[in-house]
């Protein structure tokens, strides 16, 4: 398998917990190093040629990043996308492409209910409006050049190692903060809705799509979404302390209400997720009290 973004969060958890016996993983990244080769070395010839996965998560903004420094992922992702697409193309037999697209922003707010795969996208930020760009010219390239292709909708993946120096998530950030005795500041009420699914839960559906190669887009979430608020309570039960909150003005691009349906994707590779958001979030209090400094 080849692996793009392998320094970003996705990536660094993916080169920990995938590889084994069956799986042997050529990292990539932006900064190489330590093992990870360039993402320019993608296109040397001999490098990958055998290869029956490219999982794609190479991707140079968040949804923060991508209001402040608007078009960036046309002028960066995109074109690497279409040249990586053009590649595989001209290989035979064919990969199977991996893309991880965005299920919190390309929908835009769920309509009421959680959303299925066949709804209409509607983002609301340039994050989601290039994911958006990205999934069409995955599913049109691909099928037009008879590359097999699986589009993950992933949700917020959570649980991952906690880093002190750069925290990322809301999770991670809530427990930080909660373990120091600190003030965090939350975007709006806090009634803001996610669905929020364990990187266990996401690594073994991860394994079961490299193994049984589905076609097509999928939610890959928990399915079942909960407030900032809903995670302060349960971080602060398992922590012993009371959050200090400071509010301030949601951002107009962030979506207050993100819901996803993931049957089509338990059906399609026999998998459920099983660490509810109670469970996981104890697991991850009791990892940061390991590794984070407390007063």
């Amino acid at each position: 398998m080849l692996l793009t973004g392998a320094r970003g969060r996705f990536g660094c958890e993916l080169r920990r917990a995938l590889p084994d016996e069956n799986l042997e993983l050529i990292s990539f990244s932006r900064t190489r190093g330590d093992g990870i080769f360039g993402l320019e070395d993608l296109l040397t010839p001999g490098l990958w040629e055998t290869a029956d996965t490219i999982l794609h998560a190479a991707w140079s903004t968040v949804p923060l990043l991508s209001e402040r420094n608007v078009g960036t992922e046309w002028q960066q992702d995109l074109p690497l996308l279409v040249r990586l697409l053009k590649s595989i193309a001209s290989r035979s037999p064919r990969p199977h492409f991996v893309y991880f697209s965005s299920g919190g922003s390309v929908y835009g707010g769920a309509p009421g209910r959680p959303s299925i795969e066949t709804d209409p996208l509607r983002p609301i930020g340039w994050h989601g409006f290039a994911k958006v760009q990205a999934e069409e010219l995955v599913r049109e390239f691909c099928t037009k050049s008879e590359i097999p292709f699986t589009i993950m909708r992933v949700s917020n993946p959570y649980g991952f190692p906690i880093s002190g120096d750069r925290p990322q998530g809301i999770v991670p950030i809530l427990i930080q903060a909660a373990l120091a005795g600190r003030t965090i500041r939350i975007w709006g009420d806090g009634h803001a809705r996610k669905d929020f699914l364990h990187a266990d839960d996401f690594i073994e559906a991860l394994r079961r799509v490299i193994h049984t190669t589905p076609r097509g887009v999928f939610n890959l979430s928990f399915g079942e979404s909960y407030t900032v608020l809903d995670l302060t309570g349960i971080i602060e039960a398992k922590v012993g302390t009371k959050l200090s909150l400071e509010h301030i003005p949601a951002y107009p691009w962030d979506v207050a209400d993100s819901r996803l349906d993931n049957a089509r994707l338990c059906q399609e590779i026999a998998w459920r997720p099983t660490i509810g958001i109670d469970q996981g979030l104890g697991r991850c209090v009791e990892s940061a009290r390991h590794i984070l400094p407390t007063p």
